[in-house]
C-alpha cells in the first residue's frame, strides 16, 4: 500500500469518468488541452487528429484504473475515433481550483 508523505498535502481523489469528461470538455473549450511533444509526433505518425482525441476523450471509457504520478492523475481512455477506429489516449490532469491543465501524453 502506498501512503501519502506526511509532510505533503493530501493528494486529490481521482476523477470519475463523468468528471473527467466534464474537465476535458471544459479544457478543450478554454484551450487548456495540450499535446506533449511525444503525443504530437505519435498522433501524426498514427494519423490521429486533435478531433479524434477529443472524440475518444468525451465518449470513451477507462482502459485501466487512474494512476497518480508526478503530482497529477493519469488516465487511459479508450474509444472510437471519428473514423470508428479504436484509439487509446493517455492523459495527465492538473485540476487545480484556479486552473485546469490537461496534457495528452500519448495516443495509440
Amino acid at each position: 500500500m502506498i501512503h501519502d508523505d506526511p509532510g505533503q498535502p493530501p493528494r486529490p481523489s481521482a476523477l470519475t469518468l463523468e468528471e473527467l469528461r466534464t474537465v476535458l470538455d471544459s479544457a478543450e473549450l478554454r484551450r487548456t488541452l495540450f499535446f506533449s511533444r511525444h503525443a504530437r509526433l505519435r498522433s501524426s505518425d498514427r494519423n490521429i487528429t486533435y478531433e479524434d482525441v477529443v472524440q475518444v476523450c468525451l465518449t470513451g471509457g477507462f482502459n485501466r484504473a487512474p494512476r497518480y504520478e508526478n503530482e497529477n492523475w493519469k488516465y487511459e481512455v479508450k474509444g472510437k475515433d471519428l473514423d470508428e477506429g479504436l484509439t487509446t489516449v493517455v492523459i495527465a490532469v492538473d485540476n487545480d481550483v484556479d486552473k485546469c491543465w490537461v496534457t495528452i501524453i500519448t495516443v495509440f
